[in-house]
């Protein structure tokens, strides 16, 4: 992988490659990874139902860095961007606008939720708006849309990008 400087998308890197998933779970955001996801699997479930699957969906992206089970779908295809990319370079404006736009997905809250799910969705989406920088990781399986935000250093990835290799 060639030079960039972000500490954590190297230790991702070199954690995937090593096969030490329980460091590159704790290098992601998961709650801005999974939002979009998980508000768009929300908006087809009855109103009178979604608070109670958004507070279960919100609590299980929290709590996906120190838990196996939360990620076990997902992390194999993150792993195998990270250990195989050979190029890391700065997305163009286009792959950077296209990333933005499917992460700013988070940011339209269904109807049928609590103050406290809005005010939460609220902080995500302006989290989602300091993402600073964007990189592409080229491996043999494409190219993957790698952000990061600023405060934490964490990765973002926009988890419906992805698929299991």
């Amino acid at each position: 992988m060639n030079p960039v400087d972000w500490p954590e998308l190297h230790e991702a890197a070199d954690a995937a490659r090593v096969g030490d998933q329980d460091h590159l779970r704790r290098l992601i955001d998961w709650p801005l990874s999974g939002l979009p996801t998980m508000l768009a699997a929300v908006s087809a479930v009855d109103k009178s139902f979604r608070a109670a699957v958004v507070a279960s969906g919100l609590s299980e992206l929290d709590g996906a860095a120190d838990n196996p089970r939360a990620t076990k779908r997902i992390l194999p295809a993150i792993v195998a961007r990270l250990a195989q990319a050979t190029v890391v370079y700065r997305a163009n404006p286009d792959q950077r606008a296209s990333f933005l736009a499917a992460l700013g997905r988070g940011d339209h809250a269904p109807d049928g939720l609590t103050l406290a799910q809005l005010d939460r969705l609220a902080s995500l989406a302006a989290r989602a708006e300091s993402v600073s920088d964007t990189y592409v990781l080229s491996a043999p399986l494409g190219e993957t849309v790698v952000g990061r935000v600023p405060i934490s250093g964490r990765l973002v990835f926009v988890l419906s990008s992805l698929s299991t290799p």
